[in-house]
């Protein structure tokens, strides 16, 4: 998805006639407009109400162009809610606006047509418009399955479906932060703690600090997990990634269920039986590229866990699985399948602070006892130290 604000002109005569040539050729057609004045019934005349009460703005017309992937199959309802999400995010929400399908270069993609002064003749902003339409796409992305940036299958493909962990040292931290949390963000998730368990696994630490306005907080990790770089806030990113956090939540939450619980729940169960000891677990897991996060009350029993599929990019809490249950994990201690190793600790670390070779290793000769059962042939994230 590509959405492009195009230059502004000082009336609205360019912008109307080429969408309205476009139509007459049969090129395009108005598949929607919004807030047209029920006097006049027609958007055409409507505009030209709003344009006779401007007397000073040099930046009339708003002309903005909407290019999905064909492969993001959004359909034109899907779209029609799009621009009204993006125009509202502007500030144009009670404007009068047009929106055109174009079929005119063998990619279907749409146009949006307003005007910047409202209906008293007020200019609406257009103070770093392009960059907070950007920062709209990437929070509708989550909301309409899109991917900011592309317009063709090819693009699509080429689009990271992987992201390597944290590099200390490495220059530009910000930037591998950047990277990492606007990854992150691509993965379901419901709630802040999943979130920063998910990060944990690629290197970064999440702090809120509620006394900033920026409120999120970042580190990398180094291969103990020891916060090794200086925090990275807003201010040092691309984005907002409070504002990103609370729309992939909202939206995930919105969204109940998740996807390939079934298979997941299956492969826990099975491990969790054949597994001899924490340790063996997770990397039966992290063999199936699954990363465990387990969690123990002040008593030291198994409160809590937390399932990070990196294959289906979904983050689970143990109660979204049908087959296997807290009680199930306490069992496999209290009835000695599992030996307490003396680095078992109260709060379990993730997979990702060890490699998989190395968990592997110390089970004698690494062999994936998961995907021999059940066949998962899913492929390792690249790069991703588990």
């Amino acid at each position: 998805m590509v959405v492009k604000i195009m230059a502004s002109s000082p009336t609205m005569k360019s912008a109307l006639e080429y969408n309205e040539k476009k139509v007459s050729n049969g090129e395009a057609e108005v598949i929607h407009t919004a807030n047209v004045d029920p006097d006049l019934g027609n958007f055409r005349e409507t505009i030209k109400r709003y344009e006779r009460r401007n007397f000073s703005s040099k930046e009339l017309s708003f002309h903005m162009s909407v290019n999905p992937s064909s492969a993001e199959n959004l359909s034109e309802d899907r779209v029609r809610e799009l621009v009204a999400d993006i125009m509202e995010g502007l500030g144009f929400a009670n404007q009068p606006y047009a929106v055109y399908r174009h079929d005119d270069i063998g990619r279907r993609h749409y146009h949006v047509v307003s005007i910047r002064t409202d209906g008293n003749g007020r200019k609406i902003s257009s103070r770093q418009e392009n960059r907070r339409c950007l920062l709209l796409q990437e929070t509708l992305s989550m909301k309409y399955g899109f991917i900011v940036g592309c317009t063709t299958n090819e693009q699509l493909d080429r689009v990271q479906t992987h992201m390597d962990r944290f590099i200390p040292g490495k220059a530009d931290t910000a930037v591998q932060i950047d990277s990492i949390v606007r990854f992150c963000c691509t993965y379901r998730f419901t709630s802040y703690t999943q979130f920063r368990f998910l990060l944990d696994t690629y290197g970064v630490s999440v702090t809120e600090v509620s006394s900033l306005p920026q409120r999120l907080v970042f580190r990398g990790l180094d291969d103990k997990g020891k916060a090794c770089t200086v925090p990275i806030s807003r201010k040092d990113l691309s984005f907002d990634p409070a504002k990103m956090f609370q729309a992939r939540t909202k939206e995930c939450t919105r969204t109940k269920g998740y996807h390939g619980t079934g298979d997941l729940s299956e492969l826990c169960s099975q491990c969790l039986k054949e597994s001899t000891s924490q340790k063996h677990f997770r990397a039966m897991m992290a063999a199936e590229n699954v990363d465990i996060r387990i969690m123990r009350n002040n008593d030291g029993v198994i409160s809590r866990v937390i399932l990070i599929d990196h294959d289906t990019k979904n983050v689970h809490n143990l109660s979204d699985l049908r087959d296997v249950s807290l009680s199930d994990f306490r069992n496999a201690e209290s009835q000695g399948q599992w030996q307490r190793q003396d680095n078992d600790a109260r709060q379990e670390p993730l997979v990702g602070m060890a490699t998989l070779g190395d968990l592997l290793s110390s089970l004698g000769g690494g062999r994936s006892l998961s995907r021999d059962i059940h066949g998962r042939t899913k492929k390792r994230s690249k790069g991703m130290k588990m």
